[in-house]
């Protein structure tokens, strides 16, 4: 047993009251032994729960890397409990347990609420690449790691790129929109007459090829054309940049090819080495 794993599981206890219910009850915890549970079962029952207000605020951080998924998804569920059940979830055991990101936890539980709900899915899948590059102001990404020897290629940090559908960035403007409405008076929300989500029909249309890159210090979103969005999706990793050129010369031309990797270059959106 380490202090972390104790750790895990007093953090799992300070969220969900059932499994730390189950703990008092007897229940076995893997990673941790007869003395390691007499000391939590030693503790007052009633110190896991001083912090009425501790989801929320745990909420409010993931809230604030996924708000347009959170808001469909309230929006769909009519339903603040069944958010707050986010944990009592085995994906937030799970993810704690193993050390791993609440936020991912979290994504998994919006998708498993929404259900069926079509402009979700991209929607989860855009916030969570704007969640990525936001860290990436802070750490060197993994792909970044171990380079391959010779010239290489690869996404510059905190920039990100994708295909999504082509209502995604309405209904993103859509959550975005009701949150700032709000936002000017909370008191609202008790109205009958409050502002309500608008959402745009996801009908097929035109998929949007978008980039994400840092402006003054944050990811913003922008649209710079089909190549340059599946160029940079590919460079998940470091490439040698001999072949990322053969790639872009089958497709563009050999002059095109060079031309692109330079503008991406100069532009800050790819890594040389």
């Amino acid at each position: 047993m380490t202090h972390q794993a104790l750790h895990r599981v007093t953090v799992r206890m300070l969220f969900d009251p059932a499994f730390a219910a189950s703990v008092y009850a007897g229940a076995e915890v893997p990673g941790l032994g007869t003395e390691e549970l007499g000391w939590l079962r030693a503790v007052d029952p009633r110190a896991w729960s001083v912090d009425a207000v501790r989801p929320e605020r745990a909420l409010r951080g993931l809230f604030d890397e996924y708000k347009g998924s959170t808001t469909l998804v309230l929006h769909h569920t009519r339903s603040l409990a069944r958010l707050r059940a986010f944990f009592q979830s085995e994906a937030f055991h799970r993810e704690i347990q193993q050390r791993g990101s609440m936020a991912q936890a979290y994504r998994e539980h919006l998708a498993g609420l929404g259900q069926g709900l079509p402009q979700l899915p991209d929607l989860l899948r855009l916030e969570h690449t704007l969640a990525v590059c936001r860290r990436e102001r802070d750490t060197t990404p993994a792909r970044l790691h171990d380079p391959p020897a010779g010239a290489w290629v690869a996404r510059a940090p905190q920039v990100g790129a994708g295909q999504f559908e082509g209502h995604v960035l309405e209904t993103l403007n859509a959550a975005e929109q009701l949150l700032f409405q709000i936002g000017l008076l909370p008191a609202m929300v008790l109205a009958d007459d409050r502002p309500t989500l608008s959402l745009p029909p996801a009908s097929p249309s035109e998929p949007l090829h978008l980039v994400i890159r840092p402006i003054d210090g944050e990811p913003r979103l922008v649209q710079l054309g089909r190549v340059v969005s599946q160029t940079l999706a590919e460079l998940d990793r470091p490439q040698p940049l001999g072949r990322v050129h053969k790639r872009l010369s089958e497709r563009l031309g050999e002059a095109n090819a060079q031309r692109l990797i330079g503008d991406l270059s100069r532009g800050q959106l790819v890594v040389l080495g």
